[in-house]
């Protein structure tokens, strides 16, 4: 399952970016506990792509791909002048500072978290892979039927 979903860099647009990847996992089979992670996450890169990485109302874009298995996410944005990339990885922050925990959250959640400097701007790139249950090496399954947004075009 593939999915592309973009919106201008504005605070609406996190919520609405991060409900298409929700929606999209629930597609792909992930149950609602694996897909927390996965969202919490996207939300840290998006909000990221849209307070450091972009100037107010340029593209900031998402695009997943994932199996029942499996989820990568790109989190692409445009730049912002003078905003460096983090190419390095993430340090936490001192104890007593309130900000500055997002990519050490990306980086603690994913399988593997990179981050590219792309002309023009950054690409956050995030792979998932769903845990075995405990025994059998089977996926837990499904229980409840997941919330899906329409409007996020699936390709």
């Amino acid at each position: 399952m593939r999915l592309r979903a973009g919106e201008p860099a504005s605070p609406p647009a996190t919520r609405r970016l991060v409900e298409c990847v929700a929606s999209g996992l629930a597609r792909a089979g992930w149950p609602t506990d694996d897909r927390d992670d996965v969202v919490l996450a996207v939300d840290e890169a998006v909000q990221n792509a849209i307070e450091h990485g972009s100037e107010p109302h340029a593209p900031v874009e998402v695009e997943l791909e994932a199996d029942g298995d499996r989820a990568h996410v790109r989190i692409r944005d445009r730049g912002r002048p003078g905003a460096p990339t983090p190419v390095h990885p993430p340090t936490p922050p001192e104890p007593h500072e309130i900000r500055g925990r997002g990519r050490v959250i990306m980086a603690a959640i994913a399988d593997d978290a990179r981050w590219h400097e792309r002309a023009p701007g950054t690409e956050v790139e995030l792979r998932f892979s769903r845990p075995p249950v405990a025994g059998d090496g089977r996926h837990q399954e499904r229980v409840s039927p997941p919330s899906t947004r329409s409007d996020c075009p699936v390709t």
